[in-house]
């Protein structure tokens, strides 16, 4: 079977892919930087999910038929709040909405959060137009003219 993990060359993405290979399932890491051990039956595609076109140039590198996705990847503090929504928001969001045609039937798809987000439910009412956005662009531009809403904590 054949998974795609973001975030697949440290920590928790590294774990995945490293279990998923040894499993005998071929994963294709999406990360900005590549592993430091490459795992064999894994195949490293350089991806900024801060960048639409990015995601797209990534995603036409991969032809299989998926059975998973693993959106793992993700930043906690930026300079820019909106940096921190695209990688960890609109990127996986956008990457989930191009590869569910290609996902079979019975696939799964996980989204991976840390505990840096653990106080969601206080801003759910104020991110709930950015949630509400139908497209990448839509919800960067969002970021841009909420940035004053963003700026204590966007993750």
């Amino acid at each position: 079977m054949d998974f795609v993990v973001t975030g697949g060359s440290s920590g928790v993405g590294a774990a995945l892919v490293n279990q998923l290979t040894q499993a005998g399932h071929t994963v294709f890491n999406l990360d900005l930087q590549p592993p430091a051990e490459p795992a064999a039956g894994c195949e490293f595609l350089e991806i900024d999910l801060s960048n639409q076109q990015a995601i797209e140039s990534a995603l036409d590198r991969i032809s299989h038929t998926l059975h998973g996705l693993a959106n793992v990847a993700g930043i906690a503090r930026e300079k820019e709040p909106e940096l921190v929504l695209r990688v960890n928001f609109l990127g996986p969001r956008y990457l989930t909405e191009l590869l569910t045609p290609r996902l079979q039937k019975s696939s799964t798809v996980v989204s991976v959060s840390s505990t840096a987000g653990w106080d969601w439910q206080t801003r759910k009412d104020r991110l709930a137009p950015l949630l509400a956005t139908d497209t990448f662009e839509a919800g960067a531009s969002w970021c841009r003219e909420h940035a004053a809403v963003l700026s204590r904590d966007p993750y």
